[in-house]
């Protein structure tokens, strides 16, 4: 159903906007079609600096529902990255989406304890731009040490 109630666990970011239910019914399954807009901030992982790249995954999941009854769909077509990072020396270089059916083992010696549910993970690459960081940092440490 459409109408499943949601619980939402947002971290460092927000949705802005979630459309009304586009529905269809194709080959006899029931197709439920939502736009959403997210607007989020993210901490990057400088264990790299000052080479660094970074991927920001945005997880859609739902626990509560089984994946022989729902599953995501969604492309990288549908996925419109609008990144503003210029400004903070970062540029979008790809972007992905990857969708199925994720597992959680309750009970590794009990399979009746395992629970399987449907996950979307929508994924940003960002590099550095211009050499100008990199130079910033090691120009420094190659005169120190040479």
């Amino acid at each position: 159903s459409s109408r499943t109630k949601t619980r939402r666990r947002e971290r460092s970011g927000e949705i802005i906007s979630k459309s009304s239910p586009d529905t269809q019914i194709i080959h006899n399954k029931l197709l439920v079609r939502y736009n959403i807009r997210v607007k989020c901030t993210g901490q990057l992982n400088y264990s790299d600096f000052p080479l660094d790249n970074h991927t920001l995954n945005l997880v859609l999941a739902n626990y509560f529902i089984s994946p022989s009854t729902t599953l995501f769909a969604s492309s990288v077509t549908e996925f419109i990255v609008k990144a503003q990072t210029e400004s903070f020396g970062w540029e979008k270089i790809d972007h992905r989406v990857s969708t199925g059916i994720e597992r959680t083992e309750i009970d590794a010696y009990n399979d009746n304890k395992t629970n399987y549910y449907p996950i979307a993970i929508f994924s940003i690459d960002f590099a550095r731009y211009g050499i100008r960081y990199t130079l910033s940092i090691m120009l420094p440490l190659l005169l120190i040490f040479y």
